[in-house]
């Protein structure tokens, strides 16, 4: 007693936690079995690790926009605009091919989607173009050579918000003077729906 008396009972309560807690999980391993156990842990790590993977794939993402974005500033905005569709049209063509082949072998793994018309809607968006105007070929490398090591969805994906992004500034281009072109550091978000789902599924869209 008086060993018990000297610790108080804040320590013999947290004594007692402690033991139960471990009684807890030695109770667990002992109804289901060390390996069942194992497997149990081994789940939880693999949702960890998926977890970092898809926060780093999401920061690299981010990283190629704003390196895309930043590049492209120096261009006029027609350019940067016809320049940036290349980008994506180069980069939809080679993902909506290996999608089809997901979609073929039944590919459970979630990915951004592509439309089978998104190919036809930068045709249409680069022959509105005003004439004379033209991508920049050296530009286009660059931008690919930043993509390069997203997948492949994702390449494209960046690729299309980059797009979106241009489109918007080569229209402010085209009013007047006192409704330029953006600056940068406005920070005018252009929202885009983030959506990523499984190309097995019915209904696709980009």
């Amino acid at each position: 007693m008086a060993h018990w008396a000297q610790f108080g009972s804040t320590s013999a309560r947290n004594f007692f936690t402690k033991v139960l807690g471990l009684s807890v999980i030695v109770g667990y391993a002992g109804a289901h079995g060390a390996e069942e156990w194992e497997e149990h842990m081994k789940a939880e790590r693999t949702k960890t690790c998926r977890s970092q993977r898809r926060e780093r794939l999401w920061h690299a993402s981010l990283r190629a926009e704003d390196a895309a974005v930043a590049y492209l500033h120096k261009f006029d905005p027609a350019v940067a605009f016809a320049t940036a569709c290349c980008v994506e049209q180069a980069l939809a063509i080679d993902w909506e091919a290996e999608q089809e082949e997901m979609r073929r072998r039944r590919d459970p793994r979630k990915v951004k989607v592509i439309s089978s018309s998104r190919v036809r809607e930068l045709d249409v968006a680069l022959a509105s173009l005003p004439q004379g105007v033209h991508p920049d070929i050296a530009a286009e490398q660059q931008l690919l050579q930043i993509l390069k090591d997203l997948p492949p969805d994702r390449a494209w994906w960046v690729a299309h918000t980059v797009v979106r992004y241009e489109d918007h500034q080569f229209q402010m281009s085209q009013r007047p003077p006192t409704e330029g072109r953006l600056d940068k550091d406005t920070e005018k978000t252009i929202p885009i729906h983030d959506a990523e789902r499984r190309v097995a599924a019915p209904a696709c869209s980009d």
